[in-house]
């Protein structure tokens, strides 16, 4: 393999996180200093994605930050179960929510400076904060059984242009991630950044579109790779992982980093094996030649 390990260190390591704390903490002042929501209703703000889960790469710049809805809630009960519960529709919701904090981010910042996208609201940099990426959501409960506290906390969303209803669980996500690194030495967000790296310069050559490898598939698909594998140099561990997804067992049963959902599906949520493969034939290619 023409890659040496002195490049796996380097693209090993980790970003820059200047400008990620002030930008969520200007999102969070944005939102503290609106005076328009009713009373009662609360939110909490709050870093996800790399920059969140420290496996950011020089090349990363937008921040995901999440403004989450907490005074009420989705979930994924039938009306006979919320009954059970005593679960009651709230009078404050999800677009209630959306509509007054994009009324918040436009007085804060000028609405020259917002971008509502399908999922999120993109937020333009400036001279002290990153461009950022906004999802407005409301805490979501996927019970597991009809008891008061068996569910999953994670957070609900819906596109503003699909009307697609959309579910995920970045804090079980981050949480997760922390808890596998710890069980490989703390290798296994810098090989996430190896392999980050790696797509970065796959898509710069034309060897595969941006789209064909996610980063959070990336991090996810790298989370089902048995810990004994995260051992070694650098170089020692790319070898490992990749022989354990070339020959390992099946992927049928690989689940995204919350543990809750397959990686695999035909929704734009979830991930294909095809393109899978195709990410890990032209990563091995790449560090042949």
């Amino acid at each position: 393999m023409g890659i040496t390990d002195k490049q796996f260190k380097t693209w090993a390591k980790q970003g820059a996180i200047t400008g990620s704390k002030a930008t969520a903490d200007s999102i969070k002042n944005a939102v503290n200093s609106y005076d328009g929501f009713p009373e009662g209703v609360t939110n909490d703000v709050f870093i996800q994605g790399s920059y969140k889960n420290s496996t950011n790469i020089y090349s990363e710049s937008d921040v995901d930050i999440v403004v989450e809805l907490t005074s009420s809630f989705v979930n994924n009960l039938n009306p006979s179960q919320k009954n059970q519960l005593g679960i009651y529709s709230a009078d404050y919701g999800l677009s209630d929510f959306r509509r007054d904090v994009i009324d918040c981010l436009a007085d804060y910042y000028g609405l020259e400076n917002i971008n509502p996208d399908n999922k999120v609201i993109k937020l333009v940099a400036s001279s002290n904060r990153r461009p950022a990426d906004i999802l407005i959501c409301t805490s979501y409960r996927e019970y597991y059984k009809v008891e008061k506290d068996a569910y999953h906390n994670g957070v609900y969303f819906k596109t503003t242009q699909t009307n697609k209803n959309c579910y995920s669980f970045p804090k079980r996500h981050y949480q997760n991630a922390v808890d596998k690194n710890k069980a490989c030495d703390g290798n296994f967000k810098p090989m996430g950044r190896v392999f980050k790296n790696l797509n970065r310069i796959l898509i710069e050559q034309g060897h595969i579109e941006a789209k064909t490898a996610p980063s959070y598939f990336i991090e996810c698909f790298l989370s089902n790779v048995p810990d004994e594998n995260y051992s070694g140099s650098y170089y020692d561990q790319f070898i490992n992982i990749l022989e354990y997804l070339v020959n390992g067992s099946s992927w049928d049963d690989f689940k995204c980093l919350n543990g809750l959902r397959s990686i695999w599906g035909d929704e734009k949520e979830r991930w294909n094996q095809d393109d899978a493969l195709k990410f890990l034939r032209k990563t091995v290619n790449y560090c042949q030649n």
